[in-house]
């Protein structure tokens, strides 16, 4: 099983994601080794943040076999992963408008936002950096840091880029009343990125 899950984290070529869908039809791994529905549904989530053909059918059939609230969150993650604009023009709309609190509780909310933009998505979260601008100005001042930070970290206009980091730091320091907890999150996650700024120029040398 070690060798199952430690290549199910890696698997993102088409190659690699159609093995995953091969062994998901298939109901097992091996013949001792069956699809549980932990495995199912990391599955469920790579098939979609990578776009396999068979994202939608896989989903469909996990909802169908799990409809527990672990499930139902589960669904929605794998939904919010998909790696096409209007699906994540939805979800932000959601989370960024006046009922956010009305239509997800905060574990559906957490397990959708923290899937939103995986790490080669960031070319698609910048597409929002307006939306980040926005929501921030209305929101500094809010002390929910539960659902207004997770909006806020999921939406920084950060990519390991320093004229984006220019960019963010300006709109940070723009407001001189924001919530301490969202500005030493700004600030912890601006240092990581600059961290990755200098250890990609050092690579490039």
């Amino acid at each position: 099983k070690l060798w199952y899950d430690a290549f199910a984290q890696i698997a993102e070529t088409p190659t690699a994601t159609e093995q995953l869908y091969r062994w998901y039809a298939a109901g097992k791994i091996s013949n001792n080794f069956p699809v549980d529905l932990e495995r199912g549904w990391g599955i469920a989530r790579t098939l979609a943040r990578y776009g396999h053909g068979k994202a939608d059918v896989v989903l469909a059939l996990m909802r169908k076999n799990d409809s527990t609230d672990r499930g139902i969150k589960n669904a929605l993650s794998v939904e919010a992963s998909v790696p096409k604009l209007d699906v994540k023009q939805r979800w932000v709309g959601e989370f960024t408008g006046p009922d956010a609190a009305k239509l997800h509780s905060l574990d559906q909310s957490e397990s959708v936002l923290f899937s939103l933009f995986p790490i080669e998505q960031r070319p698609l979260k910048l597409k929002f950096s307006n939306d980040f601008s926005t929501y921030l100005e209305k929101n500094r001042k809010s002390e929910d840091y539960s659902r207004v930070g997770v909006v806020l970290a999921t939406l920084m206009p950060l990519d390991c880029e320093g004229s984006h980091s220019v960019k963010f730091k300006e709109k940070v320091n723009a407001f001189s009343d924001i919530n301490p907890s969202f500005r030493k999150n700004f600030l912890m996650s601006l240092e990581e990125d600059e961290r990755c700024q200098r250890v990609r120029a050092r690579s490039t040398l």
